[in-house]
């Protein structure tokens, strides 16, 4: 089974047991309520699109808040990831014309909180349990690998 980011996996991955989970309907559905069912961006309601709750970082995952999700038509949605993942390539690319690529440590950097969502839905929540110095550095070039910056 390929996750979000591609990456093969042979057990459900810790994502998808969070999305098929009742606490995560609970809060998708008050997410859907609170803009009264319709997307965020274009303003279609739910009579004539299917809407989805987008998380706009993972930072919060399995404890967000309301102003972590936006109710997006799927349109909406996948424009809306296309825009995360280019304004990521966007920050590492500045980072390396600059020589500071290993900014990324900076916990308050969008590339830093790109990359711990992207370990999280590769190797879920307890990443960093399942990580080694080494591990990580071979991550981190195929994150960068994944947003097309190497």
């Amino acid at each position: 089974m390929k996750d979000m980011f591609g990456a093969d996996h042979q057990e459900p991955d810790a994502y998808q047991e969070y999305i098929n989970s009742r606490k995560w309907k609970l809060i998708r559905e008050s997410k859907l309520k609170e803009t009264e069912y319709k997307c965020e961006k274009c303003g279609v309601s739910k009579y004539s699109k299917k809407l989805e709750v987008h998380h706009l970082h993972y930072q919060t995952m399995g404890r967000e808040r309301m102003c972590d999700l936006m109710v997006l038509c799927q349109e909406c949605h996948r424009l809306a990831d296309s825009e995360r993942v280019i304004e990521t390539a966007e920050i590492i690319e500045s980072h390396r014309k600059a020589g500071a690529l290993n900014s990324f440590l900076d916990e308050n950097s969008r590339l830093y909180k790109g990359f711990v969502g992207w370990l999280e839905n590769r190797y879920g929540w307890d990443w960093e349990a399942k990580r080694n110095i080494a591990g990580l550095k071979a991550d981190y070039k195929s994150f960068l690998k994944w947003i097309r910056v190497l």
